[in-house]
């Protein structure tokens, strides 16, 4: 209907762009590494081409003999959108699978099965920056050393809340019908690739990536469990509550538990 609209020229789409093989808007500043490759540049494209990522998005434009023709040709064009999933926390951004991670821009090394592997030039630079153990242990905190018993020693009860928090939902997940919370989601180790730190350091960065990766992991199942057995809302103001905390109900709104409860459960079933 747009397009035959009158004053009308024609009407160009993000598909159009890319079948006239027409690319984005490039980058106002290029620079290229030391080793002469050019910086990864992500996207930008002109008219959104399969995927509108944000309110505002231009989808579409509108070729008309005047002003007053391509706003009212505006008011005809129709698009039917398919809502994904939102994303509105950091952690969950971070995923594999989200939309925000599928779309990262990744300015200087790239993601290879399980290892990362930067540019050349930053890897030599990584290297030079890298502090011998010795100079680390006499130049960084050393008074740190004597708390090594305390922090490490807690990697027993972590591995055994861990052993037996994944026991409870392989055991009882299934049974209330909840999907499992995949632990590789939380708990990533990946910081030992980077080569500006040794081996003290990595073995600091390993211990932090697994005891805080499990606190996620274990946050998520007891929310899930949360929102299958009681999705109530405190009466006091808590701090740190989970991301599913600010859709259970109200305190206090005993029709709406009746009704929505089965709701809140069969939902939990259909989580990816």
């Amino acid at each position: 209907a747009a397009k035959k609209a009158p004053g009308v020229v024609d009407i160009i789409t993000g598909a159009d762009l890319a079948a006239a093989k027409i690319g984005g808007l490039p980058c106002g500043w290029l620079i290229h590494s030391k080793d002469g490759t050019p910086m990864n540049e992500p996207p930008h494209p002109v008219l959104a081409h399969e995927k509108v990522r944000h309110v505002g998005d231009q989808v579409a434009m509108v070729v008309a003999e005047s002003i007053a023709e391509a706003k009212d040709a505006v008011e005809l064009i129709e698009v039917d959108y398919e809502v994904l999933p939102a994303v509105i926390d950091t952690r969950t951004a971070t995923t594999v699978g989200s939309a925000v991670h599928d779309q990262e821009s990744r300015m200087f090394f790239s993601i290879k099965g399980k290892r990362v592997e930067f540019e050349s030039a930053v890897k030599s630079a990584h290297h030079k920056l890298k502090k011998n153990v010795f100079r680390w242990l006499v130049t960084n905190r050393p008074q740190n050393l004597i708390t090594g018993p305390i922090i490490y020693g807690m990697v027993l009860p972590m591995l055994l809340l861990d052993l037996l928090v994944t026991l409870y939902q392989w055991t009882c997940f299934p049974i209330y019908g909840i999907t499992k919370v995949r632990r590789a989601n939380y708990i990533v180790f990946d910081r030992h690739h980077l080569g500006y730190l040794n081996f003290i350091e990595k073995f600091h960065c390993t211990y932090c990536e697994y005891g805080n990766g499990l606190m996620g992991y274990i946050a998520e199942i007891l929310a899930r469990t949360e929102e299958y057995f009681c999705p109530i809302k405190h009466a006091h103001k808590i701090l740190g509550t989970h991301k599913r905390y600010n859709r259970f109900l109200d305190y206090g709104d005993a029709v709406g538990y009746e009704k929505k409860l089965e709701e809140f459960r069969v939902g939990l079933g259909k989580l990816k």
